[in-house]
């Protein structure tokens, strides 16, 4: 079994239906799992980052409740697999634990494609003609690498810059019986990632922030007449990608909720 709780705490709070998108793009990089009940925003954080959690959240929320409770002391893998429902994005399915063909089974519900930003991934990538090289960036659990490997019989990469992440993703990888390389990289800075530049395809699903630091090495490494899947933004957020890739042209976006999902076609040379 895996117990959680010593490490872990759930905090509670009441957040209007309105500001729920700042609520998710605010403090989502802290957040190991966060559902609604009734009025309330439930969620599970690290112990160590309650401080500054509850430092972020009156700057963005002031006059707020937040509170916080020791994590009830069970299977929380076990209890989010039983709740976890099969995820159908054509021409995918996805299920936790044996089933398959993606298997999934992340604790704390994290990276098992049932968010927006994850499954309008997925329906981009299905969207895609068969492609000779593709890179998942912040692959997290591995889920999107998984689906273009099932999808093509072709070079997949994934990296992220928690090796944890790396470490579920392999055991994905492994459970699914496809071959994906992978790497810890901040970025694209691994040696491995610039040695097969450029690509045919790359798929970051991160924050609106993060890639458009990460814009001038991402367009850097697509080749010409190449796509770039964009997700983890918000509606509001397309004027600054656009700002920050002028060398891609808008191709498909998906939308769901406040969330968006961008396709973009670079330009040839």
């Amino acid at each position: 079994m895996t117990h959680l709780s010593q490490d872990y705490l759930q905090f509670t709070t009441q957040i209007p239906r309105e500001r729920e998108a700042l609520f998710d793009e605010g403090l989502s990089d802290i957040i190991l799992s966060h559902w609604p009940e009734g009025d309330q925003q439930i969620g599970v954080i690290e112990k160590d980052w309650a401080d500054f959690f509850r430092e972020r959240f009156e700057k963005l929320f002031p006059n707020t409740p937040l509170s916080f409770a020791p994590l009830e002391d069970v299977d929380w893998l076990a209890e989010n697999q039983k709740l976890l429902q099969p995820l159908l994005v054509e021409p995918f399915c996805i299920f936790p634990k044996v089933q398959i063909p993606i298997l999934i089974d992340s604790p704390l519900a994290f990276g098992t494609g049932h968010h927006p930003t994850t499954s309008n991934c997925l329906r981009a990538i299905a969207c895609q003609p068969p492609v000779s090289k593709a890179l998942d960036l912040g692959c997290g659990s591995g889920i999107l690498a998984i689906a273009m490997a099932k999808l093509w019989n072709t070079s997949i990469f994934a990296a992220d810059n928690d090796p944890e992440s790396i470490k579920q993703a392999n055991n994905h990888f492994r459970k699914n019986n496809v071959s994906i390389t992978s790497v810890t990289s901040e970025g694209l800075a691994h040696p491995l990632l610039q040695e097969h530049a450029p690509y045919d395809l790359i798929v970051a699903n991160i924050l609106c922030n993060v890639l458009i630091f990460l814009a001038d090495d991402i367009t850097a490494t697509v080749r010409p007449s190449g796509t770039l899947i964009l997700s983890g933004l918000l509606i509001h957020e397309e004027d600054a990608i656009a700002a920050a890739y002028p060398d891609f042209s808008l191709s498909e976006s998906f939308v769901e909720g406040d969330w968006l999902t961008l396709v973009l076609r670079k330009e040839s040379s």
